[in-house]
């Protein structure tokens, strides 16, 4: 299997539940809460944030999340298209 073809199935898991862990357990929480911050994720896991930044970036690399400037915090939300997955995504490649 190609890192593609891997890559490609890692975000099908995510998104449709198959994948259970942090990334999958974050993304279900930003999904379930539209928009969440760095220091509410790390409530909500139980976890500092060093133990989950990983996934985090998992995610956005993916294009599963997006970050967005917030007044103190960075806000994450599920993106809501292929479209802007793929933006988000190129963006992080980049």
């Amino acid at each position: 299997m190609s890192t593609q073809a891997q890559q490609k199935a890692w975000t099908q898991g995510i998104e449709d539940g198959t994948f259970q862990g942090d990334a999958a357990k974050i993304y279900n929480m930003i999904k379930d809460n539209h928009v969440m911050t760095l220091p509410e994720i790390s409530f909500a896991m139980d976890k500092r944030f060093n133990q989950f930044s990983g996934r985090i970036s998992e995610l956005l690399d993916a294009g599963l999340i997006k970050e967005m400037k917030g007044d103190k915090y960075s806000l994450f939300r599920v993106t809501q298209s292929e479209q802007e997955k793929y933006e988000c995504s190129k963006m992080r490649h980049n």
